[in-house]
């Protein structure tokens, strides 16, 4: 399953489509796709909605030049702050 976890101490588990208006804009993010941990950070600005599709907006931000995606060891148990 695909899962979006902050970058904290502890992670906090999202159901990849899960509605995620609580997600705390202007915070890194561990994306698990395809079997790749990246790490995202979303834009304070970001309008992130309950019709937001997650997988659409992590490609859009992709496109984003000043968007830079971090790959983080799998192995790791606590990510470090971004």
């Amino acid at each position: 399953m695909r899962t979006l976890e902050k970058v904290t101490g502890t992670f906090v588990r999202h159901n990849w489509k899960e509605i995620v208006n609580g997600v705390s804009r202007g915070k890194s993010y561990l994306v698990e796709n395809h079997g790749r941990t990246e790490a995202v950070v979303v834009p304070p600005d970001a309008a992130l909605s309950a019709a937001l599709d997650l997988e659409e907006y992590f490609k859009e931000l992709k496109k984003q030049p000043a968007i830079k995606l971090r790959r983080i060891n799998d192995s790791l148990r606590r990510a470090p702050e971004l």
